[in-house]
């Protein structure tokens, strides 16, 4: 057949007989065809602004399948053996779309301990997606039972793990445990054992995780200041759909909410280089700027690679740049040691300076004589530019620190070796190793990469990154 059927009708009726036949019937109707022109630029901009006028009752609510009072059906398993500890996850939605998920546990752990920490991961994971109602399944006797309030628990740990597990049973609307034999939970148990010693058999499509700190061993941390921030507006859309009275800022908040996304208590950002940035408050920023100017493999850059640099690590807030200009101009070492311009008006690129009597002179006067490196055209300045910006970076560490340069050297090649650069737009360790480095700043404030780190399958993908450099090089070497 055809994709435009009405004008092969009207044109070409005899390609065959019911197209024929439709042609006679339509006659009477004095149908004519005319070819669709490119859809404009004006009807797209319309468009946008029809859906953003939308007032909140006319939008979709917001993942409305999870938010149903049918309750979700979790079921729950946990091992323990020589080799190591898992869990295994099964969630069901009312309507039978099923999420696997698996846990590993870097850290000793029984078999109850396994169970519980399958419940409360699960919990998480579910208060998380908005699940208000749930229904546990597990084939653990005593965990089912203490969480009913049947067996008492009389361990010290297994007083600890069943406070935990109140605590979360409090965020949901309804709950309710059951117990069930081990053949009706036999996904969950088949994804415990096999995580308990390697995600390398699991199936793509399951959810993997690493656990290394027990959930009663984690520390909880209050928020000392929960005034509101730039992020509170779209947390409150995103999450439960609510907008500001003001109609202009609600519309300007539906603008914006597209590029963003919420998931497990963060707001992330889509970027234009990388899938996704943290978004982060402006404390948090500054921890950042302050890490990747002045910290332990900092290099004190200019504002715009600050900025830049602050971005590849998948940090984002709305001043990044603003407040990179204001964190430079206020770095005492990088104002007084910042390059200025000096025109000379006698060539110096001989070797009258570097002879007597000039060089004589020069040590009578008690004048430090600097010379810059040999030139040599066929490199293209690379030596001399690199040479250029280790002695910028001691320069102004050793204001700083008063110690011997040898000492600092270090941190300034670790500097210059993650920072872009120009001719380039990649770092030199992305050249080498085909990925970015790990700096303080991502431990100090985890960045998506450090807080999904798997170090089973690390490796691994340390190797296809290699695989993959060479292009990456070539591309480098056309920018210069």
């Amino acid at each position: 057949m055809t994709d435009q059927p009405l004008r092969q009708i009207l044109t070409k009726p005899e390609v065959s007989g019911r197209m024929t036949k439709w042609a006679v019937e339509l006659a009477e109707h004095d149908i004519g065809y005319q070819s669709r022109t490119a859809i404009k630029a004006q009807a797209l901009a319309d468009f946008l602004a029809e859906g953003a006028s939308l007032t909140l009752t006319e939008l979709s609510p917001l993942r409305e399948d999870v938010r149903t009072k049918e309750p979700w059906v979790l079921f729950v398993d946990g091992a323990s053996s020589k080799e190591g500890s898992g869990a295994g996850l099964l969630l069901i939605s009312p309507t039978g779309e099923e999420l696997t998920y698996a846990l590993r546990f870097d850290f000793l752990a029984s078999n109850n301990e396994t169970e519980y920490e399958a419940l409360l991961t699960g919990l998480r994971i579910a208060h998380q997606m908005g699940i208000t109602a749930i229904k546990v399944r597990s084939d653990s006797q005593l965990v089912v039972l203490q969480v009913r309030g049947e067996y008492e628990a009389k361990e010290e740990v297994m007083k600890k793990y069943l406070a935990k597990v109140q605590e979360a049973i409090a965020l949901f609307d309804t709950f309710e445990i059951e117990q069930v034999p081990r053949s009706q939970n036999k996904r969950a148990d088949a994804l415990s054992k096999l995580a308990s010693s390697s995600f390398a058999h699991l199936n793509k499509g399951v959810l993997v995780e690493v656990v290394r700190q027990k959930s009663i061993d984690q520390v909880q941390v209050l928020a000392i200041d929960s005034s509101a921030t730039w992020m509170t507006p779209l947390v409150d859309f995103l999450d439960s759909s609510v907008l500001p009275e003001n109609k202009t800022e609600a519309r300007r908040i539906q603008l914006r909410v597209a590029k963003y996304a919420y998931a497990g208590g963060t707001l992330y950002r889509r970027s234009y280089l990388s899938p996704w940035l943290k978004c982060v408050t402006p404390e948090e920023g500054d921890y950042v700027l302050c890490e990747v100017h002045e910290g332990l493999c900092a290099a004190h850059v200019g504002s715009r690679v600050l900025a830049k640099k602050c971005l590849l690590l998948s940090y984002y807030w709305p001043l990044i740049f603003q407040d990179a200009v204001a964190l430079v101009q206020k770095c005492r070492a990088c104002q007084s040691a910042a390059l200025e311009s000096h025109t000379s008006s006698y060539p110096t690129n001989g070797r009258q300076f570097a002879e007597n009597p000039f060089k004589s002179w020069c040590a009578e006067l008690g004048i430090n004589q600097h010379f810059t490196s040999v030139g040599h055209p066929q490199a293209n300045g690379q030596v001399e530019n690199v040479n250029r910006t280790i002695l910028q970076g001691l320069k102004i560490r050793l204001e700083l620190a008063q110690s011997n340069w040898l000492d600092e050297l270090p941190s300034v090649l670790w500097a210059y070796r993650t920072t872009p650069r120009t001719a380039t737009h990649e770092t030199p360790f992305s050249l080498t190793y085909g990925v970015e480095a790990v700096v303080p700043a991502e431990i100090g404030l985890p960045s998506p990469r450090t807080q999904n780190f798997v170090a089973s399958t690390n490796e691994e993908e340390l190797r296809y990154n290699l695989d993959m450099l060479e292009a990456k090089r070539e591309e480098a070497a056309v920018r210069m």
